[in-house]
């Protein structure tokens, strides 16, 4: 990281000395998790089911609505798992701040999260479906206390995310102990039984895809 260095005239007071050397280094990290919740559509909308891969746990309930023609099939979907890393960011800013912090203290780094939510839609082998499609959809992600987005069938995408001020306790707890931020998202989609047996014939298998794009930068002063 390149740093620019001050040339300090000799008729400055000493007391000046220590704004002119300081300076602000910014660490970054990108990061961008696409969360797949996967449901097995096969067979009549019934049961319960779930799903584990090297990000999270998925899992869902489907419920039938209705009769006939109006026939429709609800799926409730959970994901808890993590959605950014804070480790890289933790041990690269102690290095910044230089053996015993002489640099800086890499606890006071002030962390920032920003999320844009991309896009969500329904697949089955070559059949999709559009939210617009849908006869209702509704999501929901938090992390602790903090709600990173809520989002609904009409909801415009791509929406840029301006996340709850916890977000920032939730983000400095995980970056002190160099952890993850943990995430727990709900949803609930309701779609006609004909759509069913359409994405039925195209799979066995119906994906949900939620695309989370997230930016995660501190910056922190050092003294140089």
């Amino acid at each position: 990281m390149k740093r620019a260095l001050a040339v300090v005239p000799v008729l400055f007071f000493t007391a000046c000395l220590d704004d002119l050397l300081s300076t602000t280094v910014t660490f970054s990290d990108d990061a961008s998790a696409t969360i797949e919740l996967e449901m097995d559509i096969a067979g009549e909308c019934s049961g319960s089911g779930s799903q584990e891969d090297e990000n999270g746990v998925t899992t869902w309930t489907k419920t039938p609505r209705g009769e006939g023609e109006t026939a429709s099939c609800q799926i409730d979907v959970t994901w808890d798992g993590d959605l950014i890393s804070l480790a890289k960011m933790r041990n690269d800013t102690i290095g910044e701040c230089g053996p015993g912090n002489d640099k800086c203290n890499p606890d006071e780094l002030d962390l920032s999260l920003s999320i844009t939510l991309d896009g969500a839609f329904f697949t089955a082998g070559s059949e999709r479906m559009e939210r617009s499609q849908l006869l209702s959809m509704s999501a929901r992600a938090t992390s602790g206390p903090a709600t990173l987005f809520e989002m609904d069938k009409a909801t415009t995408l791509p929406l840029a995310l301006g996340p709850d001020p916890a977000v920032k306790d939730q983000l400095k707890t995980a970056y002190l102990v160099a952890g993850s931020l943990v995430v727990s998202a709900r949803g609930t989609i309701e779609l006609s039984m004909n759509d069913v047996r359409r994405l039925q014939e195209g799979s066995s298998t119906g994906v949900l895809t939620v695309s989370l794009s997230s930016h995660l930068a501190g910056s922190i002063d050092a003294h140089l």
